[in-house]
């Protein structure tokens, strides 16, 4: 993305009403119930965050770091497992100097100057993937990430997607973004390559079920959508350990996103999808590991509260769209509210497009585009 990989809403893990941009009470679902999925409720087992070029055990042999970002989210979380000849990591962090040295000091005081013997990246945007090419420089190390996200930081490196800033005005303008949040927009935005200053000249290919062993035990690689195209995730089923990247975050709400290269995605269906998909494969007492915020465990009540998320906003899209139609900009206001920052904005259109798509492919909505290529949603 040419701004940062994660635009995320704040929601409430214990039901009650937390509001942090796009703040929404969850609940359970009422209008897709489930069984109880929990027999293990949501728990945050640590109390506090690493402190800057430290680390925390979170089990035998595997650690969390918190590296810097320079937007609302602060900082992502990488993750580190130690092996007898060397160090796997998992996500690079941001590529900023800042960042940068803060990983020298690991390596010089926690990872006791052995090798790392790989990269695993969870997907390309620049909080995750922006310092895979100076590892590749400084450790010989090639990233391993599954063969769409590798395209697609190539595309972002070249701007020809999140980086296509007049295309994306363009697109946002056709959807209904005003010329005031456009303008804003355009100027406020941070460029991929921001985050991204050099993208490695090769990759290691992850597939969907293919297995890594790393410290004797199995790690299976199941691939989500929705937040970015084939975004790796790593479970261990033997160690009931998820490292979840941003597929399924604590707290805050992933991203789900469509684009102007792809303007008919239903992202938000291929989000819903794997969380259907992985509530098949994951331990209910799984401890996840994500990109943002706190390690937890609970993670199938976590994956409940998102699906109910975007299902209350669904029904909030459908409760205001009236004859003249709804357009994404139209919802800017609605389900998006407070005072956001350029960066944000992007996101949010982006955003508001799943949603529409996700009703259009629901038969709930019916999408028109005028002759000057403006589009609007209708009730089906």
């Amino acid at each position: 993305m040419s701004v940062t990989s994660d635009f995320v809403q704040q929601t409430s893990v214990d039901t009650t009403p937390r509001h942090h941009i796009f703040g929404r009470p969850l609940g359970s679902c009422t209008c897709h119930p489930r069984p109880a999925a929990a027999d293990v409720k949501l728990v945050y087992p640590y109390e506090s965050y690493p402190d800057s070029g430290a680390v925390t055990e979170v089990a035998e042999g595997i650690f969390w770091i918190c590296t810097p970002l320079p937007f609302r989210l602060r900082a992502i979380n990488a993750y580190l497992i130690e092996e007898p000849d060397g160090w796997t990591i998992i996500d690079c962090g941001y590529g900023s100097e800042e960042a940068q040295r803060q990983w020298e000091s690991v390596w010089s005081k926690n990872m006791k100057d052995k090798p790392v013997k790989r990269v695993v990246v969870t997907h390309f945007h620049p909080d995750h993937f922006g310092n895979a090419g100076w590892m590749q420089e400084k450790w010989g190390v090639t990233p391993s990430m599954s063969e769409t996200e590798w395209a697609f930081a190539n595309l972002a490196a070249n701007n020809l997607n999140t980086d296509a800033i007049d295309l994306r005005c363009d697109f946002y303008s056709k959807n209904g973004l005003s010329k005031a949040l456009e303008e804003k927009f355009r100027t406020e935005v941070f460029r991929y390559s921001s985050g991204c200053p050099s993208v490695p000249s090769s990759f290691t290919r992850l597939k969907d079920g293919d297995e890594l062993i790393i410290r004797g035990a199995r790690w299976r690689i199941m691939v989500g959508r929705g937040h970015s195209p084939e975004h790796v995730c790593l479970y261990s089923n033997d160690l009931g350990i998820m490292m979840s990247g941003d597929q399924i975050l604590p707290e805050i709400s992933p991203n789900v996103s469509v684009w102007p290269i792809e303007p008919n995605a239903n992202a938000l269906g291929d989000f819903i999808g794997t969380m259907n998909r992985f509530r098949m494969l994951l331990r209910k007492d799984t401890l996840v590991l994500p990109s943002h915020r706190k390690p937890f465990r609970g993670v199938h009540e976590r994956m409940d509260q998102l699906e109910h998320h975007h299902h209350l906003r669904l029904e909030e899209i459908l409760s205001h769209t009236g004859a003249a139609g709804i357009s994404a900009g139209d919802l800017i206001s609605l389900i998006f509210p407070g005072n956001l920052d350029g960066h944000q904005i992007g996101f949010a259109m982006n955003e508001a497009l799943a949603h529409l798509n996700y009703l259009m492919y629901a038969g709930k909505l019916i999408r028109r585009q005028d002759s000057a290529g403006r589009v609007r949603f209708f009730r089906a």
